[in-house]
């Protein structure tokens, strides 16, 4: 895992997960993942992951933050926007990054 502020590529997909220092209503420790939506002008995303309240998309951030001609979060949108956009509780600065789970085994 790194951190989004290192991440050197234009955009992160759905499936993305990024884990932050949680505080109520969530826990200690809380990850929220891209995910597709239906709605066409923001086909895109966060939900939380883990815990409590997973399952319950958090955001859904707007045009701007679609890198043009794609499906993806601009890496450069999230790094600038975390505070105002996804989760001001934690800095940007300590946001880690995973491109997705790994798959499980039985």
């Amino acid at each position: 895992m790194q951190k989004l502020i290192e991440l050197n590529f234009e955009a992160i997909a759905r499936g993305a997960i990024f884990r932050v220092r949680g505080q109520y209503p969530y826990e200690n420790v809380v990850d929220f993942m891209v995910v597709e939506t239906s709605v066409s002008e923001r086909p895109l995303g966060i939900m939380v992951a883990t815990g409590y309240s997973a399952g319950h998309t958090f955001v859904r951030p707007p045009p701007e933050a679609i890198l043009t001609g794609t499906k993806m979060l601009s890496t450069a949108w999230l790094k600038e926007n975390w505070a105002e956009w996804i989760y001001p509780a934690c800095p940007v600065g300590e946001v880690f990054f995973l491109e997705h789970y790994p798959a499980p085994e039985l």
